[in-house]
């Protein structure tokens, strides 16, 4: 774990590639950590989970998040290091951003850049358990753009494994 920086209101932000999500969205970005700390540096960071979007006034890179519609190919896989399906689209081509997301956990020394990624926060709804899931109806309406460098291959599949 190392320093990355501090937020606008002075508290210490660390990061952990090996153990976070951050490491993951490195794969996609590798300047993330650095679009990540210009974000935190500008934000006040309050409360247990911070969730940072900000448009950065200048393309940053690229997203794999995009709306997709009836003649889309899609297939399901599994991302490196990850263990859940998530839906991609073999069609579609990564989108220009200039907007970063940072996911900020509070721990005793400061908080925890958790997880980032090039692109905007994904609406939220109630799982029904407490917690809260990626909103249903953007799940149906958009996916990653395909990628072999962040999938585990062996995982694709042309049906929905959640259904």
């Amino acid at each position: 774990m190392k320093r990355l920086c501090k937020s606008k209101n002075g508290h210490e932000v660390f990061v952990d590639e090996q153990n976070t999500n951050i490491g993951l969205h490195i794969l996609e970005n590798p300047n993330l950590l650095e679009l990540a700390k210009e974000a935190i540096i500008q934000s006040e960071v309050v409360g247990e989970k911070v969730a940072l979007e900000m448009d950065l006034g200048r393309v940053i890179g690229t997203t794999s998040m995009v709306e997709i519609g009836v003649d889309d190919e899609i297939v399901w896989a599994k991302r490196k290091d990850r263990e859940k399906y998530s839906k991609f689209v073999k069609n579609r081509e990564l989108v220009p951003t200039s907007k970063v997301v940072a996911i900020l956990f509070q721990k005793e020394y400061g908080y925890l850049l958790w997880s980032g990624w090039c692109g905007e926060l994904l609406p939220q709804e109630s799982d029904g358990a407490g917690g809260t899931r990626t909103s249903r109806a953007f799940d149906e309406t958009h996916a990653m753009v395909f990628d072999e460098a962040i999938i585990q291959m062996d995982t694709i599949t042309e049906v929905d494994p959640a259904k």
